[in-house]
């Protein structure tokens, strides 16, 4: 479940959140972002984020630390 609320968070987070307010965390970007004409993070970006994510629970799943990747299938 975390890593689906994570791919909805990148789907939503701001473009350069960092850089155009970086006083806010990623939570309050996303809530301050909602319902504005803020560009968001493109599709591209979001799957290379959980490209990582996935590559990295895959070594767990290889090194038999976990069962199974819960960021399997998402995209």
């Amino acid at each position: 479940e975390r890593c689906r609320v994570l791919l909805e968070t990148l789907r939503l987070l701001p473009s350069n959140h960092s850089k155009r307010t970086p006083n806010l965390t990623v939570s309050q970007a996303v809530a301050a972002a909602s319902g504005g004409d803020a560009p968001t993070l493109s599709a591209a970006s979001v799957n290379a984020y959980m490209n990582r994510l996935s590559a990295l629970l895959n070594f767990g799943v290889n090194e038999g630390w976990i069962e199974r990747s819960p960021a399997k299938g998402l995209r």
